[in-house]
């Protein structure tokens, strides 16, 4: 038996009555997605003054003052040439008081490896 199709929905007539598949309509509501070349630009973050002999480092994925932060402040006072740590839970930044001897790709590295990836953004 075949069903005619229209407009991307099947029709079944049986008795009289039509059934629609409701998840194509649901679907035909949806807004076109952007194409496949395209891409979504992510929030730019905004860059913040750093303290003299600081740099601050945003970290998206440090959300609790109780695992997060520590964590991060160990994973960084591991790190040759860092003096001080300041973690900031509410606007999930740090602040890294460094010396002469301090490489920043270094942290950065120690920092995704401990499941924190963060980026610049001091001056």
């Amino acid at each position: 038996m075949k069903f005619p199709v229209i407009g991307g929905i099947a029709f079944l007539f049986s008795g009289g009555v039509a059934l629609a598949a409701v998840a194509l309509l649901a679907s035909a509501d949806k807004p076109a997605s952007a194409s496949a070349g395209a891409s979504i630009a992510e929030p730019e973050t905004p860059t913040v003054e750093a303290p003299e002999g600081a740099l601050v480092y945003s970290v998206p994925d440090m959300h609790c003052e109780f695992a997060c932060a520590p964590k991060v402040r160990e994973t960084l006072e591991g790190i040759v040439g860092v003096k001080k740590v300041e973690t900031n839970v509410e606007n999930q930044t740090v602040t890294v008081y460094t010396g002469a001897e301090f490489n920043a790709e270094t942290a950065l590295a120690a920092l995704s490896e401990a499941g924190y990836p963060g980026k610049k953004v001091s001056k």
